[in-house]
């Protein structure tokens, strides 16, 4: 595919400027966001894995979508 078809992006991650299929992704599970301070305290969250007061356990994961015309899939971060 042209060069011209991709995507052209500046990262949120690393401010470098970017060519081709952007990835989306969430840093944290919405469950782990809405927490209150105290109860943010009683959980855990790293780049992959989150324990919410020691009940609810979440993984992130990368979502591989195929594009047709394109060699690269867009990929979304999602935690499940």
């Amino acid at each position: 595919m042209e060069e011209s078809a991709y995507i052209h992006f500046t990262c949120n991650t690393c401010g470098e400027k970017h060519v081709g299929q952007p990835s989306f992704s969430f840093d944290s599970p919405y469950h782990f966001a809405v927490l209150n301070e105290a109860d943010t305290k009683n959980s855990s969250l790293s780049s992959d894995l989150c324990i919410v007061r020691g009940q609810d356990y979440f993984i992130r994961v990368i979502l591989e979508i195929p594009i047709i015309g394109f060699q690269e899939p867009f990929t979304w971060g999602v935690w499940v």
